[in-house]
């Protein structure tokens, strides 16, 4: 069955839930949110979350499951910077890691900032090679490290900070 990625809607909640949930106990180092917070929520607090978010915020792919991988895109709402969008959330269950899902739903997220944004960010733990081979190849160039940026059972983990040009 072909991948598709699609906007998530609030009929997705439960879906988006478990996705999430898995991704915080799988690789909690890599994300700022925390598992504990993302437990207590209910699906109806998804379904809320995602029936609020603008058009393309979260997109999701399927392919013959429920959902397989998810990305988010946030705009700042600042007047002197909602020119500026950030990749965030993305996660891609390790059963279809490097099969180029990962690769299509970032280029599906770009496609929806390119519509709203000139410049798209992300953070993405240092230790996670996989991930920065990926936004790099994309077109992304870091432009620092934030050290200690995230802090798991005292341990602190650093987060490089990449960019891409839209305009370019």
């Amino acid at each position: 069955m072909a991948t598709v990625i699609r906007d998530l809607t609030p009929a997705d909640a439960a879906a988006y839930r478990r996705l999430r949930l898995e991704m915080l106990e799988q690789f909690p180092a890599a994300y700022g949110a925390d598992l504990a917070e993302a437990q207590s929520q209910q699906v109806q607090d998804y379904a809320e979350r995602i029936a609020k978010a603008a058009p393309g915020a979260i997109v999701g792919a399927f392919d013959g499951r429920p959902l397989i991988a998810t990305a988010g895109l946030l705009i700042h709402r600042p007047a002197k910077q909602r020119h500026i969008g950030v990749l965030w959330g993305m996660y891609v269950q390790p059963a279809f890691q490097r099969t180029g899902i990962g690769r299509a739903l970032v280029e599906a997220v770009i496609a929806r900032a390119r519509l709203k944004v000139r410049v798209l960010q992300l953070g993405v733990a240092v230790g996670n090679a996989p991930a920065r081979v990926l936004y790099h190849r994309l077109g992304f160039r870091g432009w620092g490290v934030e050290p200690r940026a995230t802090c798991l059972d005292g341990v602190f983990h650093d987060q490089e900070h990449m960019s891409l040009d839209l305009d370019a």
